[in-house]
């Protein structure tokens, strides 16, 4: 996990919390991100305590809409209480208009509630903001801990100016009577408004960042900038003068960096405001670049366009889509914002290759096209689109024929299209001819398939599309970036095989991740979009399109919202500010072009040496580690320029055999004269952190030194500027040097570098992670049985090396509750409590909360839902072992799921009954693995895919989550297991949530057989428990789903299932329960 600021609302962490504002603002102006304030830092103060009478002090009550409220004693305190048998849900507060009234304010909001056991119950707060009058805050559930407690939101947008029916902020408790104490508001210190004074905060080496603002006029403005892996780098203070000034920080390397600012008064501290920013090599040339932007809301956003030049991007990707473009039968129109976005795109030297999609209601009814006379248009259609890219001085040097057709794009309206190659080959010759006839030096170029579709392009290939297309173009849209080698020697092999032999360019018209929240995140995005431009050129991709440029929305769970290099015109952290994938991109692109591939060489499990031969005749070597962090040693004896991911470059010199490194994910460029049979596994250096740890706690690290024989070592190794010596004496074969440092970065995943040095020299490049925390305790619960009794499994985990003191564990489930004392938790322990479900309906949902106290912090609160599930629909798992072979072992004491009679027979309208695709599965298991048999019954056996595309051939798709079905709808689990071309293969979809990392997984034991004569296909599977964490088998329930899919040769007709929740959409609420029984 790689939070890069701490979050602005804490799951579990109650108090306090904070919110920050969500309306859109100016395209320069970045407003302060939502982090909590110190206790006395309020300028401005209102209360009101509910006494009878209420004790007003800047805040006047009124209770509801519908009568009073309750007036009572509850917890030995007086309180007022909502009353919903009469229809008085709402307690309103109005603060004094001296006091706060219009403009926009950062205040903070304090409730004290009574924590009564209501099953559900919970109450929320809106307040009027500069945007919304009924802006709501996050709903608060009662945890049923009979105690007084005390809630804290800071906002940053609140205007207080009386439009919630006459009062500022407004307690909702829905259905339930809840009792309150206080609401106190504080208004703080306003933190500064940051405004970019260069576009998109990018700034060329050698230019040093200058950031405006504004703030109060007698407040001292401070600031302080982190790099990519979230450490401190400077700091300072800027001058204000009346309310306004720069932030000059400094020249600063290449890289990605966030700035913060605080504006001080009388010392009470604002919010920080943040901003982005990258530091960039000069622009290099562009127009031979293999590297280009695509959009997807048809143009690229007014000014990025000179930003892409500058990434190192030669091409751009965007629609002028049909039904905008003609809307009279023959007549083109061409929308103004176009022709902006092409001449800026023109200026910027970036040529287009724009896409000829989709429908238009003037022909075959608005779907796909399918009719000759539909073909035709569309065709004229893409010629039009071409015309105007000459008539505005920027012709198209190649132009995409549709957009994913073999996914929903061809399949629109009601036409026969449906996606098939069959309809798509028509479409591309038309268009070609058209073309060619009226542009004969562009390139035509497709089927833009949307992910690489081998049975469909095979198809296409087939029908003779090849001598209708001058490029090859696909997708590639999975996880992770490696998996996609094996799929593009495919296509090549593909076009090789139905085109005499011969090879035509291949262009990914889309590389994507998206860092929406549940997925990679940003770095992982970065650390992914280096990759896939290293791999792409390695297989001889000759133009790499990365989707998007810039981020779609502002929603950070939309997964299109957040594909973007480059975040929205309207982000809070500023109009198309750096993501670190930007810089990432822009640094791949400034060491690749020009480079030619070389070779690739495998190094270690995890680890391939990919070489380059530069334009300057040196030799360059991208290298990274899938299998965690690995040293490394180049064996050289001149200097080499090692380059990080994000830019930073510095030289190591030999020392003894070679310079060293630690690979993680994140790629580094090595360039001087090792080629890549001088990279060797291993070497005389290790870092590790002793981790997690806490937020100002200090950073404890070993550097591990194997000596290996030779002379007394005299070494230093330097940390975030702590140098500690390095000595090993002639006698000593390995030593371990501890390094303590500082804590001085933010909160979440910290990368720490280590140079060791040899007289001031570097001669290794180290790296270590660590998680940075911002409370030492976790609180868990899970859904488990014990002796057969359904039971909600608590867990308290100490997650640093030091005791910590905690207090009670009060609890909720349904109607009842409880406190359990905990005491003091070890280094790195774990406590685990049940809680018995007695009295509780089965079937049947039942929401469940825990609160843990701390002594020195604020309580620890989690909820969640328990499912009581029907016996009788729980299918049990039987406790046997199986010997993965490819031949079933004697499970004749099982009854298997008959996929005959249990399965449900999806999107295979000419399903063909058992024979054509039908059998038996049994799931089995011991107390190491999860065990699968399947005996397939197909007709036909076919399987064109690889990796992450098995699920388009015959092949089994499995799903599952700990607990019972709909408790956990987002760490699941989705598994593929196929007989493909190179041998059997499992490939993980989703990994818990972000729990293990997507891609082809090794730890899984897999045998798959297929006898042609009683066309039966036989999986083995034996699936380690850690592939499924954090579910234990002695928990026992688990719910689980899985599909057959079907395919007799050409595309995917559909699939067998039982369960869903898989194969129309991901829900793990719909996958079946099941228990692993002895």
């Amino acid at each position: 996990m790689r939070p890069s600021r701490p979050p602005g609302i804490t799951r579990g962490v109650r108090r306090p919390l904070a919110i920050a504002a969500a309306a859109a603002v100016g395209a320069a102006v970045l407003v302060a991100p939502a982090v909590p304030a110190a206790a006395d830092d309020a300028v401005v103060t209102a209360s009101v305590t509910f006494d009878d009478p209420p004790v007003n002090e800047g805040i006047t009550v009124r209770t509801g809409d519908a009568g009073r409220g309750t007036w009572l004693e509850v917890g030995g305190l007086p309180a007022l209480q909502t009353n919903p048998a009469i229809g008085n849900t709402y307690i309103y507060n109005d603060i004094d208009d001296t006091l706060i009234n219009g403009g926009t304010n950062t205040v903070r909001i304090t409730v004290e509630y009574y924590d009564a056991a209501i099953s559900g119950g919970s109450w929320d707060v809106t307040y009027d903001s500069a945007t919304n009058p009924w802006r709501a805050l996050p709903a608060v559930p009662l945890t049923g801990s009979n105690t007084w407690r005390t809630e804290e939101f800071t906002v940053t947008d609140a205007r207080l100016s009386n439009r919630e029916n006459g009062a500022d902020l407004r307690i909702g408790t829905g259905t339930s009577a809840i009792a309150f104490r206080s609401v106190t508001v504080e208004r703080l210190v306003d933190a500064p408004a940051l405004s970019l004074r260069t576009p998109g905060n990018i700034f060329v080496t050698g230019t040093p960042p200058k950031i405006d603002f504004t703030a109060a006029p007698d407040a001292r403005v401070d600031y302080r900038v982190y790099d990519v892996n979230n450490n401190h780098v400077t700091q300072g203070v800027a001058t204000n003068t009346d309310g306004a000034g720069t932030i000059q920080i400094g020249t600063l390397p290449e890289g990605y960096y966030r700035l913060q600012a605080t504006a001080t008064i009388n010392g009470q501290a604002s919010l920080p405001a943040e901003t982005t920013l990258a530091v960039v090599a000069p622009q290099p040339d562009a127009a031979n670049s293999p590297f280009a932007a695509a959009v997807s809301h048809r143009q690229l956003p007014p000014g990025s366009a000179p930003l892409a030049a500058l990434a190192g991007d030669s091409y751009y990707r965007p629609t002028l889509t049909w039904a905008g473009m003609e809307r009279t039968a023959g007549v083109y129109t061409y929308p103004t914002a176009w022709q902006q976005q092409t001449i800026e795109a023109r200026d910027a030297g970036l040529a287009p290759m724009p896409i000829c999609a989709y429908t238009n209601p003037l022909y075959d009814n608005d779907a796909t096209p399918h009719t000759d006379a539909g073909r035709a248009a569309f065709a004229d259609y893409c010629v039009a689109a071409l015309d105007g890219y000459v008539d505005l001085g920027n012709p198209a040097p190649a132009v995409e024929v549709y957009n994913e057709f073999n996914a929903g794009f061809g399949d629109r309206g009601d036409g026969p299209a449906n996606s098939l190659p069959e309809y798509y080959f028509p479409l591309l010759q038309a268009t070609y001819e058209a073309v060619k006839a009226e542009h004969p030096d562009t390139l035509v170029v497709g089927p833009a398939t949307s992910w690489p579709d081998l049975g469909w392009l095979e198809t296409l290939f087939a029908l003779g599309a090849l001598d209708y297309m001058d490029v090859v173009s696909v997708h590639y849209p999975g996880d992770p970036p490696e998996a996609a080698v094996a799929n593009l020697e495919a296509v090549d092999a593909l076009v090789r095989e139905y085109n005499n032999g011969e090879s035509k360019p291949i262009w990914v018209s889309e590389w994507g991740w998206s860092s929406r929240t549940g997925s990679v995140d940003e770095h992982t995005q970065a650390s992914y979009a280096a990759r896939a431009g290293v791999i792409g050129l390695s297989q001889g991709v000759e133009r790499n399109f990365w989707y998007d440029f810039n981020n779609d929305g502002l929603d950070p769970a939309d997964h299109e919202s957040n594909f973007g290099l480059l975040r929205n015109a309207a982000d809070p952290l500023g109009a198309l500010t750096p993501k670190p994938s930007y810089a990432a991109h822009a640094t791949m692109s400034r060491l690749l072009t020009g480079a030619t591939f070389e070779g690739a060489q495998e190094v270690a499990d995890g680890v391939t040496a990919y070489e380059f031969a530069t334009a300057g005749d040196d030799n360059l070597l991208a290298l990274w580690s899938t299998s965690g962090p690995r040293t490394v040693t180049i064996e050289t004896r001149v200097p080499e320029t090692v380059v990080e991911m994000s830019g930073q470059s510095r030289t190591l010199t030999p020392y003894l055999h070679g310079v060293e490194l630690t690979l993680t994910e994140d790629p580094v460029y090595v360039i001087g004269s090792a080629d890549a049979s001088d990279v060797t596994d291993g070497g005389q250096f290790t870092l590790t952190a002793a981790g997690p740890t806490l937020a100002g706690d200090a950073i404890q690290l070993t550097l591990d030194v194997d000596k290996i024989g030779g002379p007394r070592m005299e070494l230093a190794v330097t940390v975030n500027e702590r140098t500690v010596p390095v000595q090993v004496t002639s006698g000593q074969a390995s030593v371990q040097i501890p390094i303590s440092i500082r804590d001085t970065g933010l909160l979440g995943t910290r990368g720490l570098v280590a140079l060791v040095t040899n007289n001031g020299t570097p001669v290794a490049r180290l790296t270590a992670e660590i998680e940075v925390l911002s409370t030492p305790i976790t609180v868990s619960a899970g859904h488990a049985l014990r002796e057969d009794a359904d039971v909600l499994s608590v867990s308290v985990t100490n997650q640093v090396a030091t005791d910590q003191p905690v207090g009670d564990l009060a609890w909720q489930l349904g109607a009842g509750s409880g406190t359990e004392t905990i005491g003091t938790l070890a280094a790195g322990q774990t406590v685990t409590l049940d809680i018995p479900t007695t009295g509780l309906t089965s079937p049947g949902t039942h929401p469940w909360s825990l609160n843990l106290a701390m002594p020195d912090a604020d309580a620890i609160t989690e909820n969640g839902s328990l499912v009581l599930v029907d016996p009788a629909a729980v299918t049990a798992l039987h406790q046997q072992t199986i010997t993965v072979d490819g031949v079933p072992d004697d499970l004749s004491g099982i009854t298997p799921i008959d996929l005959d009679a249990d399965g449900e027979v999806r999107q295979i309208p000419d399903w063909g009954g058992a024979a054509d695709l039908g059998g038996d599965v049994w799931w089995t298991w011991d107390q190491d693995n999860l065990y699968l048999t399947a005996a397939i019954t197909d007709n036909v056996h076919a399987q064109p895919g690889l990796n992450d595309t098995i699920w388009t051939g015959d092949s089994i798709q499995f799903g599952a989550v700990a607990g019972a079905p709909g408790e956990d709808l987002t760490g699941y689990y989705e598994y593929g297991l196929a007989l493909t071309t190179q041998g059997p293969q499992v490939f993980r979809w989703n990994g818990g949530g972000g729990i293990l990392p997507n891609g082809p997984v090794d730890a899984v034991d897999l045998a798959v057989s297929r006898d042609e004569a009683t066309q039966t296909t036989v999986y083995e599977m034996a699936m380690p428990w850690s592939e499924l964490a954090p579910f234990d088998p002695a928990d026992r329930l688990l719910a689980l789903s899985f599909l057959v899919n079907e395919n007799d040769g050409a595309i995917r007709r559909g699939w067998l299932e039982w369960g869903s929740g898989i194969g129309m959409g991901k829900n793990p609420a719909l996958f079946p329960s099941t228990r692993l029984d002895p």
